[in-house]
């Protein structure tokens, strides 16, 4: 609970360290942000062990403080208590929707299954601290338990909907197959599949991609999909994520030119060596909208923040207000030492293709999920 137990205030001094080993489990916390302090802490002990590197600690210190700004932070500790009670009541929660999964915050605690660290996720996606906006948690849930003011005839539930953040429940029968068949495979294995061990680069499971014609399993089932993975042959989780983002943006286009350059049929060139490490895992192609963040920020030493915004108004096209974020990419970049010629090569190939990019986060969460489907069927299947 976040209020006291026994009448009284505690006040705690909670800040984000290395390991919670040396304080005792408190029973009480005077406010919303000494509750989050120190569950968020506690779920990243939980999740990357103690020590926690600076890397960690200084991500978590960024979002608790602009959670704060926000005044959402209310709202973020009610979730996580609705989360616990709801996986409880037996209710399997999903990966993430949306920009949520870019959120280290909400990864610790256990509202999100994405770890935003190891798939290059930026927290600016979901919140900026430059230029704070509503920002909206779509939390996808099985078929099971009881949640808070959920209709039975409507797979949607609004929890809570304010001018700073919006949450609500999603329900998906998809997660209610995988958590069916998690049970099955427990009751007849005694074995106890955990989403996060299952390992994303399984050799079967990426052949059978494409092969199954049941129906059922989450975004897999789409027509258009099946030749594209017979060209693609997938042999990674970019791969997949390549196939599905071609349903969710108008950048089909760019599937063919990354099938030739992953058969080596199309070199692959990068007009900067340092956009090598952000681009390779899409063969050179600027797919999501979180590359071009990461670059603006590596290139020009735009901030987060401002990288986010470049992101939205070149993904709009706004050339009015993106004219004065391309001067300073040019002059950032030529601080840095790089050719003006070759960084204006850069900027307009940006304002070519960001109107075709996609959201990661939201790719993300919704690739794991057909992953772990293909991988239970391919794994353990039915008898």
């Amino acid at each position: 609970m976040i209020k006291s137990t026994n009448g009284q205030k505690r006040k705690r001094e909670l800040k984000i360290s290395s390991t919670l080993t040396s304080r005792p489990n408190p029973i009480c916390f005077e406010s919303p942000k000494d509750y989050l302090l120190y569950q968020a802490t506690k779920g990243a002990e939980e999740r990357y062990c103690a020590p926690l590197s600076t890397e960690i600690q200084q991500r978590l210190a960024l979002e608790l403080g602009a959670v704060e700004e926000a005044g959402i932070t209310p709202q973020i500790a009610m979730l996580h208590e609705q989360i616990v009670k709801a996986k409880q009541q037996g209710v399997l929660i999903g990966n993430g929707r949306g920009t949520a999964p870019s959120s280290l915050l909400l990864y610790v605690l256990g509202i999100t299954r994405v770890d935003p660290l190891k798939l290059g996720l930026l927290f600016e996606r979901f919140l900026n601290p430059d230029a704070l906006g509503k920002v909206s948690i779509d939390i996808e849930v099985s078929e099971r338990g009881t949640l808070p003011q959920r209709k039975e005839d409507h797979p949607y539930t609004l929890l809570y909907d304010s001018d700073a953040i919006r949450i609500g429940w999603l329900t998906l029968s998809h997660l209610t197959w995988l958590q069916d068949r998690m049970e099955q495979i427990k009751h007849r294995l005694g074995k106890e599949i955990q989403l996060e061990a299952i390992p994303t680069n399984d050799p079967d499971t990426l052949q059978s991609i494409g092969k199954e014609r049941r129906g059922r399993f989450y975004l897999l089932e789409a027509s258009r999909l099946q030749q594209l993975w017979k060209e693609i042959k997938p042999d990674s989780i970019n791969d997949l994520m390549l196939s599905i983002a071609t349903l969710y943006s108008r950048g089909e286009a760019i599937a063919p030119t990354y099938i030739a350059r992953k058969q080596g049929k199309e070199p692959i060139n990068y007009l900067l060596p340092v956009m090598e490490p952000y681009l390779s895992e899409t063969y050179g192609i600027t797919l999501y909208q979180e590359q071009i963040m990461q670059l603006a920020q590596t290139i020009a030493n735009f901030s987060p923040g401002e990288s986010d915004r470049l992101r939205l108004l070149l993904y709009r096209g706004l050339t009015d207000e993106s004219a004065k974020m391309r001067s300073q990419f040019l002059a950032g970049g030529q601080e840095r030492g790089y050719d003006k010629r070759t960084l204006e090569k850069v900027w307009s190939d940006w304002v070519r293709i960001a109107p075709f990019t996609i959201n990661k986060s939201h790719i993300v969460g919704g690739t794991l999920l057909a992953y772990q489907m293909s991988y239970l069927n391919t794994h353990y299947p039915l008898e």
